[in-house]
């Protein structure tokens, strides 16, 4: 799980240093954080997405080349500013060289500073991303190696030469190949991007007998936190494949059926509990053209005016799907794994969505860190998990748990503590007059 967050230069935020920690060594598992629009409550986000992002960069430049539209095409989209870029590609999150110049602070001379401080297994590491201008300048994964803690590498612009360690990279031919790619790519790609990019191409088995099995550790964690509902958030894999979750509809090799029935069960507990009118999901299955694959498509069973009717879920409405774009993520954090959500609550009734994030947090294994603007959450939440991102009169942003701002006593309802400003963190509306806005428009008539 992730301790805390020191993030410099890096969108709307100059300096921030955040704690995650509930005791010395133990992450809190679950953080909640308010702010008022434009605050940077999703650039905070964007933060974890970045570094889910730069590991997989060279990854995925693969995956764009095979699906590359013609040459001739990618130049009709270019003359409308990159519009294959922004549609077809989501911005091209998989060039490394593009997300640094995208998240880097406007007008900003000094280094991006990235460092991700984090605990597993009981023990407290970081991975940090230094950049500027020219590039990607430097990168440290640190972590326990033996039965002390030190550095798996650090690699800098003027040291691209230095020798990988034996310790964590046991043979000598390992560290020779790895050596050469990191002279290739790193710069345009990190290390761990590179070594991402071995995995997937080559044996993993082989990977995990001559790398040190701690560095497994870190790097399992960072593929596997779920990063959900940012702005940035559809990768080049979702445009291709249908990843396996609580999707409305796609195609799945024949192979994971089995786990299609699984989550079929698991919406069938959830969802009649959720929707007074539902009374049965299920996929419906279809084959296809291709023998080992299935098409699939959920389905509603629903009382509708005295007859219980068959609803495709892609007619339902937005806030039924974002209820079922959120419900996985809850469920892995609750089961342990890490998960970051930006705008949690958005198209969700207050009260359904207070209930889902109370009950995911109770006794969670994993760790939930959110954005959201709905107050009524805040006088169930465990105080310690509040945080309020503010921002000062300069545009300084500050992101602080609440009982370090204030000590909460048991008749403080912090609800409307909140809305009430006592915290800040909450908009200030100046004067506006519509209908003086309403008399300029007619003047300018």
């Amino acid at each position: 799980m992730f301790s805390s967050l020191y993030i410099q230069n890096f969108k709307s935020f100059s300096s921030l240093d955040v704690n995650f920690l509930k005791t010395k060594t133990n992450p809190k598992h679950a953080v909640v954080i308010y702010g008022e629009n434009g605050a940077g409550k999703s650039n905070l986000c964007r933060a974890f997405e970045f570094l889910k992002d730069s590991i997989r960069t060279l990854e995925y430049t693969r995956v764009y080349s095979d699906y590359a539209l013609p040459q001739d095409l990618q130049k009709e989209f270019e003359k409308d500013n990159g519009q294959l870029e922004r549609i077809f590609f989501s911005g091209r999150r998989y060039s490394f060289e593009r997300m640094m110049h995208q998240n880097r602070m406007i007008g900003e001379d000094d280094p991006t500073v990235l460092k991700y401080n984090f605990v597993l297994k009981g023990v407290e590491g970081y991975y940090e991303i230094i950049y500027d201008d020219d590039g990607l300048s430097e990168e440290t994964l640190y972590y326990r190696m033996e039965k002390s803690r030190g550095k798996f590498f650090k690699i800098s612009r003027d040291h691209i030469k230095d020798k990988l360690s034996q310790k964590i990279f046991k043979t000598e031919a390992l560290r020779k190949s790895l050596q050469s790619l990191i002279e290739q790519y790193w710069g345009k790609h990190t290390l761990m991007a590179i070594l991402q990019d071995e995995f997937k191409q080559k044996n993993m088995s082989y990977f995990r007998q001559k790398i040190h099995p701690n560095f497994f550790v870190v790097h399992d964690f960072f593929i596997d936190y779920i990063s959900s509902n940012v702005d940035y958030s559809i990768n080049v894999e979702e445009l291709f494949s249908t990843p396996l979750g609580f999707e409305i509809n796609g195609r799945i090799r024949k192979s994971n059926r089995e786990d299609l029935d699984h989550h079929e069960k698991v919406l069938q507990q959830i969802l009649p509990n959720i929707f007074s009118d539902v009374k049965n999901v299920y996929y419906d299955l279809k084959e296809t053209e291709n023998k080992n694959y299935l098409d699939y498509q959920l389905y509603f069973e629903k009382w509708i005016e005295g007859r219980l009717r068959k609803i495709s879920v892609r007619q339902e409405s937005n806030g039924t799907k974002k209820v079922l774009n959120l419900l996985m993520p809850l469920i892995e954090a609750h089961l342990g794994r890490t998960v970051i959500i930006d705008e949690a609550d958005t198209g969700i009734h207050d009260s359904l969505f207070n209930e889902l994030i109370s009950k995911a947090i109770d006794g969670a294994k994993g760790q939930l860190i959110i954005t959201t603007h709905n107050t009524l959450l805040l006088n169930e939440l465990p105080t310690d998990a509040v945080y309020l991102l503010r921002v000062d009169a300069n545009g300084r942003r500050t992101l602080d748990s609440l009982p370090s701002l204030e000590r909460i006593y048991p008749h403080h309802n912090v609800r409307e503590r909140y809305l009430n400003g006592v915290y800040g963190g909450v908009p200030y509306i100046g004067y506006i007059d519509f209908k003086e806005i309403e008399d300029c428009l007619e003047d300018e008539q």
